[in-house]
């Protein structure tokens, strides 16, 4: 690369970068512009802002033709984010843009194999729930397992609950519990019971200030609780 071609990546890179800034404080049209110049000086990744800013309308006029086409530049160029873009326009419909599960498959098929948690993670959805193809569990297990052992915490979470439910894989709690300690979800599908106890009596007895009744009404609720273990759920509920 010679430094006029290197000065140019740069200059589009920061354009890139200033146009986030721009979204971030939610001045739309001055990061359009900022992305329009740096898409005109060959940046990928602004073409597919700008494409992104096209179908949603974000400081230019809503077109979803002109963002299929600058997601389709992208996506021809390799940029498997905009093959995601696609898929799920065509997954979903927008616009006018009619729903074409085939396509939206096949594109999520691309982007997922080149390495795109979101494209794995849709895919498993797709197949989990059966979205316009016939239900298949297992295949919806191994996408979600890639993306999980990618690092995605929502794949996580459904590897576990397939694990916890046997749906496309054996049923192992165990497996179940490592996954959801990996996303960390755990007491959301494994809640600690003495946790809920001591959360139904802090519903329950909320109104009362008084330490010593609420001891009281924590043994005569619970009977295989000793004035020792009352003592110690009143000090962690730091309510008194």
């Amino acid at each position: 690369m010679n430094d006029n071609a290197r000065f140019a990546s740069t200059q589009d890179e920061d354009l890139t970068q200033l146009g986030m800034k721009y979204h971030n404080e939610g001045d739309y049209p001055k990061a359009a512009e900022c992305f329009q110049k740096a898409m005109e000086a060959g940046n990928l990744i602004a073409t597919r802002l700008m494409g992104w800013f096209y179908q949603d309308g974000l400081g230019v006029e809503e077109d979803i033709h002109k963002a299929i086409a600058l997601y389709q530049k992208c996506a021809d160029a390799g940029d498997v984010e905009a093959k995601t873009m696609l898929a799920d326009i065509y997954r979903f419909g927008f616009s006018g843009v009619m729903k074409d599960p085939e396509k939206a498959i096949r594109l999520y098929r691309e982007a997922a194999d080149a390495g795109d948690l979101s494209a794995m993670v849709s895919l498993g959805s797709i197949y989990s729930y059966g979205h316009d193809v016939p239900r298949d569990e297992k295949v919806a297990f191994e996408w979600y397992r890639k993306a999980a052992e990618m690092g995605d915490h929502h794949a996580m979470e459904m590897v576990g609950i397939l694990y916890q439910f046997g749906d496309g894989v054996e049923e192992d709690e165990d497996k179940a519990r490592e996954w959801y300690r990996r996303a960390g979800v755990e007491e959301k599908h494994f809640p600690d019971p003495e946790k809920e106890r001591q959360m139904e009596l802090f519903n329950r007895w909320s109104d009362t200030r008084e330490r010593e009744e609420f001891i009281r009404m924590t043994m005569m609720i619970f009977p295989d609780i000793d004035k020792g273990k009352a003592e110690m759920w009143a000090d962690k509920l730091g309510y008194f």
